[in-house]
């Protein structure tokens, strides 16, 4: 158990000292010279001494071991009794450009007794104490916290640390740190860990270990998380490759960085290569500084491959952003993608970030994993940090993370649900940001008539987005897309809003003609980006509008661009099985001209027709278009059985246009009494006369025969 402790300065003394209170010493229950770790922006390793000059809610560092730790005088530092490795070998780099010949003898001499670990900074006195210089410890043996001894061989680097860029700091994240990512973490252990921690049982099984894995998805998913997750929990070196590693530097210079991780990679065999953020190092262009980097790169994965017991893990934010060239056998040959987490994922998520902080019984975390529908981890996470700053607000200033500090006498330093209501008013998800997605507030009321339609919509696209536990129970594969047909201006779109409405989902609307693009490889990668917005969006519906246009029958047209958009779509669609927020919900006005490969089960299997309205339909749309304006009493029977042939939009132009007819007579009443401002019969009669049906007697007898032949 750790306690946490205000930083104080100290005046330095040997390198790795921890300066705390004779008090705080027995509280840790440690002795003189225990090593401890010290968990602030980045967690570092040290040995404790008492001092009585140091109060006992207060540990005093250097200014070396202050910038180890990641924190600066009078902040927090959580100090912890940790053990520590003998180091068989340690190896450090200077700050500053400099050469130290013979010089390791004394560095091991100075640093002996001292914990250190990858990434610490350290003081060597040189000379008798007449020369201090700075050096970055790059790499240890064994990994993880070690001890410097008289048997540590000590190895200085001619480079530069910051050339070497090894200031990489991997926080320490554990696999039960990560929340709504099983499948995925199961998948990088599997792929990553396993092959490397015990080789022999992928062997036995007759499998070929991954030479890379690429996890794509939206910036704050959690791909950081799992490797971050990996190399704290397994056994394996993690060698991270920031961009920063690469960009801003000479080409030349990236390219003996990269040669160099291969090497160092090889040497600490078992270990994981993490190129990060690789889609913005090398991106799927061609102009000649990125051609130069990427032979770099395909190099390195190229070397990976060739080397047993190294893997390596690249991420990106799409996996289409990310070069050609590197997504194939022997590079990144596996793929996993990370996208909003579900409700159980929202809730378990929550649940980790929220484990320092006092909650009110009045927070139902279920409630909130409700509400964040298409939230990310790193967006779950602002909405807790927004929550407890609504919370101090409320409260005064009261640290909700530290204890009870802060806390006043009877008071309970909490959360509250009205805390958390501020914040998801303050935060939206971040996937939503720069994308057309879409809260709809339509519900079925708002839709007059199609009494069927709306039913097998419920069935068939609201249940498996509610209830696709039920259909687990069951036993059976909820349905993945629906498509409704029927003639235009009939309610297509508005049914597809209502269920989004009704299901709290997402809508992302799609017109079939706008993802249709000449060049080569365009319209799939838009159909590509659609479902990925859709996955980082979840629950979502994804309606494609006027999908005839989209996805013709395979060799009915002049293009092969139709072909292409077809073959992707089906692909995508096919995907969807794993996934069970997300819907698909096409409308067409000519079902006949869709490629009936797409209308095959497990794809838009469910054709529902949305027609003419009759009679008894016609006035349930005349009353619900009538709802919000000012009338006199109007028969709608008989204005439904004047409208035939009228479809919805139809009458709610007619109930405009009415409206406007009312205005005008208004506006140009002169002297008397002003009429009050309504619509009345008259005015309907007056735009009915003006109107015509969109049905003619033709379309009708088209989409009869289309249904009864759709029916067979």
């Amino acid at each position: 158990m750790g306690e946490r402790l205000t930083v104080v300065a100290s005046d330095g003394g040997d390198h790795g000292l921890v300066a705390v209170a004779p008090a705080t010493l027995d509280a840790l229950g440690l002795g003189p010279g225990d090593p401890v770790s010290l968990a602030g922006g980045r967690e570092t390793v040290g040995r404790v001494t008492p001092d009585d000059a140091v109060p006992v809610d207060a540990v005093g560092l250097s200014a070396t071991m202050r910038r180890n730790a990641g924190v600066s005088t009078d902040e927090q530092v959580e100090v912890s009794p940790t053990s520590v490795e003998p180091a068989r070998s340690v190896t450090l780099a200077p700050i500053q450009t400099l050469t130290i010949k013979g010089g390791e003898s004394a560095l091991s001499r100075t640093l002996s007794g001292s914990p250190i670990r990858v990434g610490d900074r350290v003081q060597a006195r040189l000379l008798d104490g007449a020369l201090t210089l700075p050096f970055r410890v790059v790499a240890t043996d064994p990994s993880g916290p070690v001890r410097v001894g008289d048997e540590t061989t000590v190895t200085v680097r001619d480079r530069p640390a910051e050339e070497l860029d090894d200031l990489v700091e991997i926080p320490p994240v554990r696999y039960d740190d990560v929340g709504g990512l099983d499948a995925e973490l199961r998948q990088v252990r599997e792929l990553v860990e396993l092959p490397l921690v015990r080789p022999e049982l992928v062997g036995d099984l007759g499998r070929r270990p991954a030479d890379g894995v690429l996890l794509y998805g939206p910036s704050g998913a959690g791909k950081s998380l799992l490797w971050q997750a990996l190399a704290t929990e397994s056994e394996v070196d993690v060698l991270p490759v920031p961009p920063s590693a690469l960009l801003g530097r000479s080409t030349e210079s990236a390219i003996e960085r990269l040669r160099e991780v291969g090497r160092e990679a090889a040497d600490s065999a078992p270990a994981v290569v993490v190129l990060d953020d690789i889609d913005s190092v090398v991106p799927d262009d061609e102009d000649t500084t990125t051609r130069r980097l990427l032979s770099g790169v395909r190099d390195l994965l190229d070397r990976i491959a060739r080397t047993d017991g190294v893997v390596a893990l690249g991420t990106a934010r799409s996996a289409d952003d990310v070069h050609s060239s590197l997504r194939r056998g022997g590079r990144f040959d596996r793929e996993i993608e990370l996208g909003a987490p579900d409700r159980a994922g929202r809730r378990e998520i929550l649940s980790i970030q929220t484990r320092g902080v006092r909650l009110a019984d009045s927070v139902d975390l279920d409630d909130v994993a409700e509400r964040t529908g298409g939230y990310l981890g790193a967006d779950l996470d602002a909405v807790v940090r927004a929550a407890t700053g609504a919370a101090l607000s409320r409260l005064g200033g009261v640290d909700l993370l530290a204890g009870d500090a802060g806390a006043t006498p009877g008071e309970t330093p909490a959360l509250t649900s009205a805390d958390f209501d501020a914040a998801l008013t303050a935060v939206g998800p971040s996937a939503m940001r720069s994308v057309r997605v879409e809260v709809p507030n339509v519900s079925y009321d708002d839709i007059g008539g199609l009494a069927e339609a709306k039913r097998e919509l419920i069935r068939a696209a609201e249940w498996p987005i509610r209830h696709p536990d039920l259909f687990e129970q069951l036993g059976v594969t909820a349905p993945k897309g629906v498509l409704l047909y029927g003639p235009p201006g009939t309610g297509k779109t508005m049914l597809a809003r209502a269920v989004a409405t009704a299901t709290e989902a997402n809508f992302i609307p799609v017109k079939g003609p706008e993802l249709l693009d000449k060049f080569v490889g365009e319209s799939e990668k838009a159909v590509r980006e659609v479902f990925e917005r859709a996955r980082a969006n979840a629950p979502a519906i994804v309606f494609f509008d006027e999908i005839d246009a989209l996805t013709p029958e395979r060799g009915d047209s002049d293009a092969d661009a139709p072909e292409r958009v077809v073959s992707q779509l089906l692909t995508e669609l096919d995907g969807l099985e794993r996934l069970s927020d997300v819907t698909v919900v096409a409308a067409t006005n000519r079902p006949d001209r869709i490629d009936p490969a797409l209308l095959r089960p497990g794809r838009l299997e469910r054709l529902v027709e949305v027609p003419v309205p009759d009679e008894e339909a016609r006035a349930a749309i005349f009353r619900v278009h009538t709802r919000n304006v000012p009338t006199t009493n109007l028969n709608f029977e008989a204005l439904a059985r004047e409208t035939e042939g009228f479809t919805g939009s139809d009458i709610e132009a007619v109930i405009r246009e009415a409206s406007l007819l009312a205005m005008e007579a208004y506006l140009s009443a002169e002297g008397g009494e002003t009429p009050p401002l309504r619509v009345e019969a008259k005015h309907l009669r007056e735009a009915l006369d003006a109107a015509r049906p969109s049905i003619t007697e033709s379309m009708r007898q088209y989409y009869d025969g289309l249904s009864e032949e759709l029916a067979r």
